[in-house]
């Protein structure tokens, strides 16, 4: 019996730690975090978190539909695309959120994220973008 929790259980942890290294977490230069927690990734993007520790307003930025979201999502924020989607479409709804800013392309994210204060996303972790952090991510 243990050996077949085992058995169901390392490929699905082994699927989470390879998510979470195929999209790079990014943010401004200026944003004082060289490094996150998954925890605070997830609260960031489900809209609980809402400023740096430096007091400078978070604004996050996701892709649409892409590897890379359906990735993200799936591994930070525990939700399937649509449960996400639908997520901050009843936030916007209920006056609790506003819908966080998409884009098409990583090219579009990166310039946004590399203009922006405060700004943070994520792009495939193939991708090495220029004029951005790359943060490290903490198993906390």
């Amino acid at each position: 019996m243990a050996l077949m929790a085992l058995f169901f259980f390392f490929p699905w942890n082994f699927f989470l730690r390879a998510a979470h290294a195929d999209v790079s977490i990014i943010c401004h230069p200026a944003v004082a975090a060289d490094t996150l927690s998954r925890a605070e990734i997830k609260k960031i993007f489900l809209g609980k978190k809402l400023v740096w520790d430096d007091e400078q307003e978070i604004r996050f930025v996701i892709m649409k539909k892409s590897d890379a979201h359906k990735v993200f999502v799936k591994a930070y924020t525990q939700k399937t695309p649509s449960q996400f989607t639908h997520y901050w479409k009843k936030l916007v709804f209920t006056g609790k959120g506003s819908a966080p800013k998409s884009f098409h392309t990583e090219a579009e994210l990166i310039q946004y994220v590399s203009e922006t204060a405060g700004a943070i996303g994520y792009v495939p972790s193939e991708l090495r973008p220029e004029n951005v952090k790359i943060l490290k991510i903490s198993d906390k």
